[in-house]
C-alpha cells in the first residue's frame, strides 16, 4: 500500500494482505476489499466507514483518521480521489498503459466523443468509449452517469477493452469528470481541445485543437471548421431534413458532398468536429465521408425514431424555453409540411418558464400538445394550463391538453401525416418521471417506437 500511494501518507496496522476488490460504495464492499471514503454530491463517504468495515473492509483509505476496529487497516491520505485512482490503477494491471486513448474536451465534448468513436472505428479497428452519454466497451453497453464515473469506474472499464482485445478509446473529458480526477492515471496519447484553455492537470502527448468560427445562418452556411490554427475545410452549403443533412464541403483537394445522418444544429456541428478530430488521427477522408453516412444519433438530442412511418420523429430534452427555442428552429429547417410539438413543465419552474415553453412552442409548431414532464406533487393540471395559455397566445393553430405523457405520445403521432415533423421535447435520454415522492421509469423513445408500431409502423430493429 505504501509502494503504492507514495510518501505522505499515515498507515494504521499493516496493509500487505492480497486486495480482494476496490471500491468507494459503502453498500458494494465484501469481505476483503478496500473502502475508499470520498466526498460525493450523494454524501460522505467519509460517513460510512463503520458500514463499510461492517461489511468486511480489511482497509480504509480516508482523509480523516478515525476510530476503528482493529480487523481494519486505515490509510490517512490528503486526496482520497487520487488514492483510489492510483489504487485501482494498480489493481486493474494498469490498463491505460496498453492503450492508445484519446481525451476530448471542451464545449460539446460529450457528442464530439461519441461521434469520434464511430468516425475513428471506421478504419476498420474496435475502438471503446468511456462519456457521458454512454460507455462503449466492446460487447458491454452501459449507460453513461453524466460524467459520475470515479476514477476506480474508469480503470476497470479500461480493463475491461483490454481484456476484449480492443487497443483505442476515446474518453470523454467533460466538467463533471474533471473534477473528479478520472485522468490520474491515466496517460493520453492525444488530447483533442473544442476550443478554450487545456483543462488543469491534463497532459497529452499531442495536442489536437479544434476551434468553430461562426454560428450557423439561414441560405449558404459560412460555418468554418480549424484544425491546429489552419483551415481543414470549409462548408459551403448546408441543407437539413427530417433524416439529416445534405453538405458541401470545400477541402484543400476540391468540393466534397456528403451526407450526415444526424438532425439539428447541434449533431451536424459535433459530427464535423468529429470527422475533423477522425483526419487527424489518421482516418482517410473517405472512411470518414462514409463514417458520417452511417452515424447513430446521440442519445436524446434531436434523436430521429424511424420505423418506416412517411413522417420525422425526433426526441429532443430541451426543457427549458431558450432550449426548446433552438430545437424548434433545427426542426424549421428542415422545410417540414408541420411541425407538431410535445411540451410539458416541471414541478421546479417557475411560473415566467412555464409560459416561455408555451410561447417558444406556439410560435413555431402548429400543432402543441402540452402535458406534464415531472409533476412530482404538484397536479399536472396546474403546470399544463400556464403553457397551453401560452401557446394560444404565441399564435400556435391548435393547442390540446393531456396530462398523461404517454397518452400525449400516442395522441400527437397518431395526428402526423406524410411531410410532418413530431418533435417530442423534455426528456431526451432520461429515463425517468418524477411523481409524488417517487421516481418512475418513462423513456419518450421507448413510447414513441412502442406507440408507432401501434399505429401500424413496423419497419426496423433499433430506435435510429
Amino acid at each position: 500500500m505504501v509502494r503504492v500511494l507514495g510518501k505522505g501518507i499515515r498507515l494504521n496496522g499493516h496493509a500487505n494482505d492480497p486486495v480482494q476488490g476496490i471500491t468507494y460504495d459503502p453498500g458494494a464492499v465484501l469481505p476483503g476489499s478496500i473502502y475508499v471514503a470520498l466526498s460525493r454530491p450523494e454524501g460522505d463517504g467519509h460517513d460510512h466507514v463503520a458500514e463499510a468495515v461492517a461489511r468486511g473492509a480489511q482497509v480504509v483509505v480516508t482523509e480523516r483518521m478515525g476510530w476503528l476496529p482493529r480487523r481494519a487497516v486505515a490509510v490517512r491520505v490528503t486526496d482520497s480521489r487520487r488514492a483510489l485512482a492510483r489504487i485501482a490503477a494498480r489493481y486493474y494491471g494498469e490498463p491505460a498503459r496498453r492503450l492508445q486513448i484519446v481525451g476530448v474536451t471542451g464545449p460539446g465534448s460529450a457528442e464530439v466523443a461519441f461521434y469520434l468513436r464511430q468516425l475513428w472505428a471506421a478504419a476498420g479497428r474496435p475502438v471503446g468509449l468511456i462519456g457521458a452519454l454512454g460507455h462503449e466497451l466492446g460487447d458491454r453497453l452501459l449507460p453513461g452517469r453524466d460524467g459520475a464515473e470515479e476514477p476506480s469506474d474508469v480503470q476497470h472499464m479500461l480493463a475491461c477493452l483490454v481484456e476484449q482485445g480492443i487497443g483505442r478509446c476515446v474518453l470523454e473529458l467533460g466538467s463533471a469528470a474533471l473534477e473528479r480526477s478520472i485522468t490520474e492515471e491515466v496517460p493520453l496519447a492525444t488530447l483533442i481541445r473544442l476550443g478554450g484553455e487545456t483543462p488543469p492537470g491534463v497532459t497529452a502527448g499531442e495536442l489536437i485543437s479544434i476551434s468553430w468560427e461562426r454560428g450557423l445562418a439561414p441560405g449558404i452556411r459560412l460555418v468554418s471548421g480549424r484544425w491546429q490554427g489552419a483551415p481543414l475545410w470549409q462548408v459551403e452549403l448546408a441543407r437539413a431534413s427530417r433524416d439529416g443533412w445534405t453538405l458541401r464541403l470545400q477541402t484543400g483537394r476540391g468540393p466534397m458532398d456528403c451526407t450526415l445522418a444526424v438532425c439539428g444544429q447541434q449533431n451536424m456541428r459535433a459530427a464535423l468536429q468529429a470527422g475533423m478530430a477522425a483526419r487527424a488521427l489518421g482516418v482517410p477522408a473517405g472512411a470518414v465521408r462514409d463514417g458520417w453516412s452511417r452515424l447513430v444519433s446521440a442519445p436524446g438530442r434531436c434523436e430521429p425514431i424511424r420505423r418506416g412511418q412517411p413522417f420525422g420523429v425526433w426526441v429532443d430534452g430541451a426543457d427549458s424555453p431558450a432550449a426548446l427555442q433552438e430545437v424548434l428552429a433545427d426542426a424549421r429547417r428542415t422545410a417540414a409540411r408541420r411541425l407538431l410539438v410535445l411540451v410539458g413543465g416541471s414541478a421546479w419552474q417557475a411560473a415566467d418558464e412555464l409560459t416561455g415553453l408555451g410561447a417558444a412552442a406556439g410560435r413555431l409548431a402548429e400543432v402543441v400538445m402540452v402535458t406534464s414532464n415531472n409533476p412530482m406533487e404538484q397536479p399536472p393540471e396546474a403546470l399544463i394550463r400556464p403553457v397551453s395559455r401560452a401557446a394560444r397566445k404565441a399564435g400556435a393553430r391548435r393547442v390540446e391538453e393531456e396530462p398523461d405523457r404517454d397518452r400525449a405520445i400516442r395522441r400527437l403521432l397518431g395526428q402526423a401525416e406524410a411531410g410532418d415533423l413530431v418533435l417530442l421535447t423534455g426528456k431526451g435520454r432520461r429515463t425517468t418521471m418524477e411523481l409524488a415522492y417517487v421516481r418512475v421509469p418513462f423513456d419518450d423513445r421507448r413510447r414513441a417506437w412502442v406507440a408507432l408500431g401501434e399505429l401500424g409502423w413496423t419497419a426496423g430493429d433499433s430506435r435510429s
